[in-house]
């Protein structure tokens, strides 16, 4: 009997503790569309949804062929009638830099994905802090959090480029990465 209530409070234990780490999580991310009703990056995202189970194809820029990832991104944008170039490091060399801190809605997420300066991977960013992209092939569009390690770990930074708050940012586009920094 006394191994067995040892054995019931460590599970008791390992419950709490457990509970302790939920709790000290902080505020989940706002619901769809909280707070962000109106905001010029949201046409962005809700296309870039539209495209949620869409096939990765390399060299891909439609949703008859499949996107990659930068031709899910310049589709995106040539959907709400806006030109951005049609590479990875083209979108990452172009547009207002944002911030750390900074991102909203409709921006594009820039991740360093290999060794080498074109290895880049971009994803549009929404307004719950996740990125929608073509992550690879076998794979479909999807929304994933910028927070998980893969991708928290590979960020490079954000680009902008609707031009309804871009005029705001350049007041502080100061600092503009190259294109191959690490």
């Amino acid at each position: 009997m006394d191994s067995y209530r040892r054995r019931l409070a460590l599970l008791v234990f390992a419950c709490a503790l457990f509970l302790a780490g939920c709790a000290g999580r902080g505020a989940a991310p706002p619901p769809a569309g909280h707070g962000f009703e109106g905001h010029p990056g949201m046409p962005l995202v809700v296309t870039a949804r539209s495209q949620i189970g869409t096939p990765y194809a390399y060299g891909g820029y439609s949703p008859d062929q499949g996107f990659d990832c930068s031709g899910f991104v310049w589709w995106v944008h040539a959907q709400n009638g806006l030109d951005v170039p049609r590479t990875a490091h083209e979108l990452w060399a172009g547009g207002r830099f944002v911030p750390p801190g900074e991102r909203q809605p409709g921006d594009v997420a820039v991740f360093r994905t290999g060794g080498k300066p074109k290895d880049l991977h971009v994803g549009i960013v929404t307004e719950r802090g996740t990125i929608v992209h073509s992550p690879k092939t076998g794979a479909v569009v999807r929304e994933e959090p910028m927070t998980i390690p893969y991708w928290s770990s590979r960020y490079l930074g954000s680009k902008r480029f609707h031009p309804e708050f871009s005029s705001a940012l350049e007041a502080q586009a100061d600092f503009v990465p190259a294109p191959d920094a690490p």
